[in-house]
């Protein structure tokens, strides 16, 4: 009769070091905070309040949520909470650097498996959970009324600082409107956009290497983005012809990524590492069609996850 081989038990602090070691590629911008199942890798995740944003990387209420959190870091300086942004991983191009600089040195976890958006996220991102001392509290949406929520978001935010001080000597939460960040936003995923020529792909992203096929879509708003890529393994940038209403687009909505060519056709560039363009930026509602068709498909490949239209 063959004899079991004993296993020994991990003590408190060998399972810490396993999971900081298992997740350190999922944390960017911060040490390991907290592993599977928000198990505790530092001590001062279960000594403070931690607020968890669980956001599409692409969309425009993460950067607006950036700008808040800079604000709440400034009022709330020398107090017991962090924020975190929360991600799943559902981007070939997000964990490159020049993508991350977007959030500015922000703390995120990469969600690779799903646990925290299956136990807390919905179907309409984005969600903010309060965590204190590792422990739920509570949790909210914050679409489709983002500065509402995010009041009552600083009123939680202060509940749960009080509880350990019923006297401490808070700012009143105010409502913050910002200028020029849009927040509302509609999603044409690939799924809802009209193609010409050859394409491939699923419900979440859509592959081409053909060159003049054609991603077109029905625009109402002020802001455009494009999400989307070359192919991780192209040498060079996908080019493509920009029309709107079947004409370049015009200079007074124009980004700067857009580049007017010496026949006056508007094009772009996507490269394997931005992931996210934005096309349109317009002080006043306009409307029309949209095209983008590409140029030089054949020799890398672009991906296309979706675009973000906002007023």
């Amino acid at each position: 009769m063959a004899i079991k081989k004993k296993v020994r038990t991990l003590t408190p602090a060998e399972h810490r070091e396993n999971q900081k070691k298992e997740y350190a590629t999922c944390w960017i911008n911060s040490e390991v905070i907290f592993g599977a199942n928000l198990f505790p890798v530092q001590e001062s995740f279960t000594q403070k309040i931690t607020i968890l944003f669980l956001v599409d990387a692409t969309d425009y209420t993460a950067e607006r949520i950036i700008e808040i959190m800079q604000l709440w870091n400034q009022k709330y300086s020398n107090l017991k909470w962090d924020d975190v942004l929360v991600f799943q991983q559902k981007y070939a191009f997000i964990k490159n650097q020049k993508f991350i600089d977007r959030f500015k040195h922000q703390k995120i976890f990469l969600d690779t498996f799903g646990e925290l958006f299956e136990r807390f996220g919905s179907k309409t991102e984005p969600v903010a959970v309060i965590l204190k001392n590792g422990e739920f509290v509570s949790s909210m949406p914050l679409l489709p009324k983002f500065t509402d929520q995010i009041f009552q978001l600083e009123l939680e935010l202060q509940k749960s600082l009080r509880n350990d001080d019923i006297g401490l000597p808070l700012l009143a939460p105010e409502k913050l409107v910002k200028k020029n960040v849009p927040i509302e936003q509609q999603n044409f995923t690939p799924e809802t956009v009209t193609t010409f020529g050859e394409w491939s792909g699923t419900n979440d992203l859509l592959i081409t290497q053909k060159n003049g096929s054609i991603l077109s879509i029905p625009f109402r708003g002020k802001h455009l983005r494009f999400v989307g890529m070359a192919h991780p393994d192209s040498r060079e940038p996908i080019k493509a012809l920009i029309t709107f209403n079947e004409k370049p687009l015009n200079s007074s909505v124009q980004t700067g990524i857009i580049h007017e060519d010496s026949s006056g056709a508007t094009t772009i560039e996507i490269n394997k590492i931005t992931g996210v363009y934005d096309l349109i930026q317009s002080e006043n509602e306009i409307a029309g069609v949209l095209k983008i068709s590409i140029i030089n498909a054949y020799d890398n490949g672009l991906i296309f996850y979706g675009f973000k239209v906002s007023s």
